[in-house]
């Protein structure tokens, strides 16, 4: 099986405490979020996402400090990039 052409959607920045999610959507439907596991991105899901927005709405999420997500100077206690 050939791994499908995938962008990631337009990102939209989500305000949370002391971080900003980038979070990505696509497709329509019952929502379903797509976590990855340490230290990797939303992009991780480039092979399932378009398979599971066929038929649900896809929320792929970078975690703080992951991806396009920020966090500010008072964020402590976290993993720092």
């Amino acid at each position: 099986m050939s791994p499908i052409p995938f962008t990631l959607p337009p990102v939209e920045m989500i305000d949370v405490g002391h971080a900003r999610l980038a979070h990505h959507c696509l497709g329509q439907g019952p929502d379903v979020v797509l976590i990855y596991g340490w230290p990797v991105y939303s992009a991780t899901w480039r092979n399932v996402a378009p398979l599971l927005a066929r038929h649900y709405r896809v929320h792929l999420l970078d975690l703080p400090g992951t991806g396009h997500s920020e966090w500010d100077d008072n964020s402590r206690g976290q993993c720092r990039r």
